[in-house]
């Protein structure tokens, strides 16, 4: 009994395998022979024809077999991946039969046909010749070569994984095993009001250098507008007249105007001097000042140029 059950297994596989070596080259174009030869198909096949001549037309033809009653098509690629996208020309009429189409290569070299049958499967023969002289060019059964690059990308992807889980995995044991509760971290004797102080030290000092920069800049400016506007001291020496106040300029130097800050000159102006503070200025320049003013520029009071005494110039 046992030997008769080994015995119908050992024939269902062989007439298992037998189906499968029968049926697998009718759906397979990698069963493809050579050039110009019958082939089977029930999708698509691929060929390859070789060296083509820019300029030079080509007649492209696939015959059916006799036989079969099926609606086939194709097209021509200069790609090495024929695809439906990047097809040079498609060459699909309706209907049964053979199809045919002439096509001149731009470029030289070798090109691409993808066959393709609408409905049914049957064997056809693919011919390539050329226009004027009717020479045969070669064609050879062609397979599309494997991508490999989503293949590494999955790979490194599950890789990376098992590798993340890994590490995870030995990083949970070796957490497990240690004993947290031995590990005594050293005591740290932190006293943040020191640091505090220091900040507010450092900050104090940062602001007091910010305002003493302010006060000597503001010194400088200030003292920068008074020497543009100073006049130099005059050496005055009054005495009172009938009348009012005669002041006499005593001294080597040329006296300012305190209008204009320009020299004086006695023999041409008619100089005047503030009765307050006894600084002179050339009559014209302190009369059109005091009408907007009204004050002395120098010592700032109140004045008329009626108050304001003539000068006189006496060389010491």
């Amino acid at each position: 009994m046992l030997k008769k059950n080994i015995t119908r297994k050992i024939g269902i596989t062989f007439l298992t395998i037998s189906i499968l070596v029968v049926i697998l080259p009718m759906n397979e174009s990698s069963f493809i022979q050579s050039y110009n030869s019958n082939v089977g198909t029930t999708d698509e096949a691929y060929f390859k024809v070789l060296d083509l001549e820019s300029g030079i037309a080509c007649n492209f033809t696939i015959e059916v077999d006799e036989y079969y009653q099926m609606d086939i098509g194709f097209s021509i690629h200069i790609d090495d991946r024929p695809k439906e996208r990047n097809a040079l020309v498609t060459v699909d009429e309706a209907g049964q039969g053979d199809e045919t189409t002439l096509y001149t290569p731009e470029i030289s070299g070798d090109y691409y046909i993808r066959a393709f049958s609408n409905y049914n499967w049957g064997f056809f023969t693919i011919t390539v010749k050329e226009n004027l002289t009717g020479i045969e060019k070669i064609v050879e059964p062609y397979s599309i070569p494997t991508n490999w690059r989503w293949l590494w990308v999955s790979a490194s992807v599950i890789g990376g994984v098992f590798l993340l889980a890994f590490i995870i995995g030995f990083l949970s044991n070796v957490v497990g095993v240690i004993n947290w509760r031995s590990i005594r971290l050293p005591k740290i004797d932190f006293d943040g009001s020191k640091i505090i102080r220091r900040v507010k030290a450092r900050r104090y000092e940062r602001m007091k250098r910010k305002v003493l920069r302010e006060d000597q800049r503001k010194e400088k400016r200030e003292l920068k507008k008074k020497n543009e506007l100073k006049i130099p001291i005059q050496v005055m020496q009054r005495r009172i007249v009938k009348g009012g106040v005669e002041i006499i300029f005593v001294s080597n130097k040329q006296p300012r105007c305190m209008v204009s800050g320009l020299n004086v000159d006695f023999e041409e102006d008619d100089v005047v001097a503030c009765p307050y503070c006894s600084n002179v200025a050339k009559k014209p320049l302190l009369v059109e000042w005091l009408k907007v003013k009204g004050i002395c520029p120098m010592c700032r009071r109140n004045i008329v140029i009626e108050q304001c005494p003539k000068v006189e110039h006496k060389e010491n």
